[in-house]
């Protein structure tokens, strides 16, 4: 059993895409602040913030799943893992939801638009497909051995 299920998540809006995170993983969520661009990286990592004094990668909740661009960014949804702290920009945050009445999946392979690693399982809720995200697969390891960020959380 995931260590989400029963337990309260957030729940974001992308698009058509609904999606939820683990609120153990989540550490606050906040105003859209300056990001500094990274070169060789890919179009789903925006660059780097300073939150809370720290640089602090950047990921574009509508890129990562593959969406076409043009949706504005509202939020930044600070997530922590164990690599560090990095910053989901989403363009909405609908508020929490108790995901232990839903019967979550595996995500099926015809699913290939979503970078599948990201996502932990899939449900129906309200009638509309939720993703539900793995925080800690959000940036790839490859990626955050590049970035000028600290390796792990105070």
């Amino acid at each position: 059993m995931p260590a989400y299920y029963g337990s309260p998540c957030l729940v974001l809006q992308a698009g058509k895409t609904t999606c939820a995170l683990a609120l153990s993983q989540v550490g606050e969520v906040m105003r859209i602040l300056e990001v500094g661009s990274l070169p060789n990286i890919p179009p789903y990592v925006l660059g780097l913030c300073t939150i809370r004094g720290k640089p602090t990668p950047v990921v574009a909740l509508p890129a990562l799943l593959d969406q076409p661009e043009g949706e504005r960014l509202e939020r930044y949804v600070t997530l922590r893992i164990p690599r560090g702290t990095l910053a989901l920009a989403v363009p909405r945050v609908l508020g929490l939801a108790d995901l232990s009445t839903l019967e979550l999946e595996r995500l099926p392979p015809l699913l290939t638009q979503v970078r599948a690693e990201v996502v932990d399982s899939i449900a129906i809720r309200e009638q509309a497909l939720l993703l539900v995200l793995q925080a800690g697969r959000i940036l790839p390891d490859e990626i955050w051995n590049v970035l000028p960020v600290e390796a792990s959380i105070p």
